[in-house]
């Protein structure tokens, strides 16, 4: 089968959509499909670069800078024709949100489209740009839902609580994230024996925007006095953390590096004791860091949000602790609670990894995918797979 991905950006581009969609393109190369992926240049004016990447042909059209979280992109629509020509996709998979895939309004209806729904668009009150364009994004919003053959929404209670999929409910499928295992590097051997004897350190990962709670983590290492922790990424609200840290004087404790390489991200899962997810309000969809610590072994603490998928990944007293969003008081309480009970949280630990194993591994995630892709084409489903991996 011939599959085309259209992406915001595309791995090495750090984000849990980019990494997702690489994990899946490469796992569906690996079970005989060709695969394509197009998505936009993460650096301005810099030329359209086509390359092959663990076999999947990647397309990165030249962007001219972002607006209100969007890549100012006018070529998209032509490099979308062009593939859609050359490539002659059996389906095309969207992953949203994501302004050129409205270019896919423009194609041919015969052309199955899947629309992969990672989050709503919520126009947060700290964010007064996207307010304002939210309106007439919305329309494009729709009209692209209706357009769409199948939605992929990454988990029941947030497919159940978005307004924007209610009326397209019967067409929509749950398929939650997943990650490729070599991607991270997993090893348990290695992480059982990094951490020992040293300052237990709690783990953070993720952009620095305002739904990601950082600032209560920050408070909550008040009350961990015997601890160190370490937000690794980058994103407009790091100065104001950096300076929350400052103010407490907790800079002998608390790190933020900033973006880092995989390697040293990968020492940090290895040294982390606990991983934390403090996220604050439903645009956290899903969590998919949150996942890559589950492949590590590592229990996790994250927050009650209504309507997100984050309570499906982590369950309450078996792969982590869960608390209200919002309370530093809390999260300390539950990072303590951890930090204290050895065998708790190395149970925990290993439940987590289990979950990881059922759930979110990426070969069981592309084999849902692919029955979503299957329902659509019915019959030639099956028989295209089978001439791929023939060849």
């Amino acid at each position: 089968m011939r599959i085309l991905h259209l992406g915001k950006y595309y791995a090495p581009h750090a984000g849990g959509i980019e990494n997702f969609v690489a994990d899946l393109a490469r796992e569906q190369v690996r079970g005989g499909d060709e695969v394509m992926v197009l998505a936009h240049g993460d650096r301005p004016f810099a030329p359209p670069l086509t390359e092959v990447i663990h076999g999947v042909l990647v397309r990165r059209v030249r962007t001219f800078g972002t607006l209100v979280h969007t890549p100012l992109s006018p070529g998209f629509g032509w490099e979308l024709a062009r593939a859609l020509r050359s490539f002659r996709p059996d389906v095309v998979h969207a992953h949203v949100p994501n302004v050129s895939a409205f270019w896919m309004l423009l194609a041919r209806k015969s052309i199955p489209l899947v629309l992969h729904w990672h989050s709503d668009v919520v126009p947060s009150a700290h964010d007064a740009g996207l307010r304002r364009l939210y309106a007439p994004y919305a329309v494009f919003e729709r009209m692209l839902l209706e357009r769409a053959d199948a939605v992929i929404a990454t988990s029941a209670p947030y497919m159940q609580t978005s307004a924007a999929l209610r009326r397209v409910r019967g067409k929509c499928r749950v398929v939650p994230l997943g990650v490729a295992p070599e991607r991270v590097e997993f090893s348990l051997r290695e992480r059982d024996g990094a951490g020992r004897g040293r300052v237990p350190m709690v783990l953070a990962v993720g952009r620095f925007a305002y739904y990601k709670g950082f600032e209560h983590l920050v408070h909550a290492m008040r009350g961990l006095e015997d601890a160190r922790l370490v937000i690794a990424g980058d994103g407009p609200m790091r100065g104001r953390v950096e300076a929350l840290v400052d103010a407490l004087e907790l800079g002998c404790r608390v790190s933020l590096p900033g973006r880092v390489s995989d390697e040293e991200l990968r020492r940090h899962w290895s040294e982390a004791t606990v991983f934390c997810l403090p996220s604050i309000e439903r645009t956290e969809a899903f969590g998919v860091a949150m996942v890559e610590a589950m492949a590590y072994g590592l229990p996790v603490v994250s927050t009650d949000i209504p309507g997100s998928g984050v309570g499906f990944v982590n369950h309450h007293g078996v792969t982590g602790l869960v608390v209200p969003p919002g309370d530093a008081s809390a999260l300390a309480d539950a990072i303590g609670t951890l930090l204290d009970d050895a065998a708790g949280r190395e149970a925990m630990g290993r439940a987590a990894r289990k979950r990881f194993d059922e759930f979110f591994h990426i070969g069981p995630v592309r084999e849902s995918v692919s029955d979503v892709y299957g329902e659509l084409l019915g019959h030639v489903a099956m028989p295209l797979r089978q001439t791929a991996e023939a060849r």
